[in-house]
Order: C-alpha cells, then structure tokens, then sequence
C-alpha cells in the first residue's frame, strides 16, 4: 500500500510518497511557500509509473510540478494525465533511454519521453558536460 508522509525538516516541507519495496518519490518545499500536494498516477497490477503533482503559490503565482517514477520496462509512463502550461516542471526517473539526453540507442520509454517533449511547450534541460547519472 503506498504512503504519504510528511516528514520535519527545519525551512522545508518534505513529501515522501511510494511504496516501501518498489519506489520513493521525495519533494522538498520551503516552509513560507504554500504548496499542495497531488497523487496524480500510482503503480498498480498492470503498469508501475508513479506521478506526484505539487502546486506552487507564491506572490500570486502558480507554477505546478510533476514528479515522475517509472521503473525499468514500464511501457506506460501516463504522460497525457499531465496538464502542461507555461508554467509547469516535469521531472522524475523515467528510465528512458534516448540519444536526446546521451545514451546511444532508444528504448519503449525513451521513444514516449522524446515524442511528449515534442508535442509539448517543454525544454529539455540536459548537458552533455555533466557528470552522467544512469547506470544501466
């Protein structure tokens, strides 16, 4: 059974969301930043990914961020459950193999991340400079 559970941390407001064998999702939001915090997709029998969404308000702005985990061999990561604006972050593990972002060949979740970026108002943020984070 997933959780969700708010921990202290001193200036922050952390949401720990996941299931205790399979994923953690992690989100900090400082203490003077009101936020609301969303399960939008949770695992269940026949596909694994997991999207948190947590709003943002501050100085009557409102920015949202999705939070995406999807495990190896996932072939559904839900991206249309996403409502994408001018001001949204997406962000996550989505074990998505793509050129785009430095691999050297595509898999099923690398295709579906390039093809959603591209029919989206979004930017990859990917330099081929930093430090490589994947490991398979």
């Amino acid at each position: 059974m997933p959780s969700i559970t708010t921990l202290k941390i001193s200036q922050l407001t952390p949401y720990l969301y996941g299931r205790q064998i399979a994923s953690r999702i992690v989100v900090t939001v400082r203490n003077n930043v009101k936020s609301e915090f969303k399960i939008i997709k949770e695992m269940n029998d026949h596909d694994t990914a997991e999207i948190v969404k947590i709003l943002i308000c501050k100085e009557n702005k409102k920015f949202t961020i999705y939070s995406i985990y999807s495990p190896p061999g996932n072939k559904n990561l839900c991206l249309d459950t996403l409502d994408i604006t001018s001001a949204t972050v997406v962000i996550g593990d989505f074990n998505a193999a793509s050129p785009s972002w430095g691999y050297n060949y595509y898999n099923h979740s690398g295709r579906t991340v390039e093809e959603f970026l591209n029919s989206q108002k979004l930017e990859l943020l990917y330099n081929p400079e930093d430090k490589k984070t994947f490991l398979h």
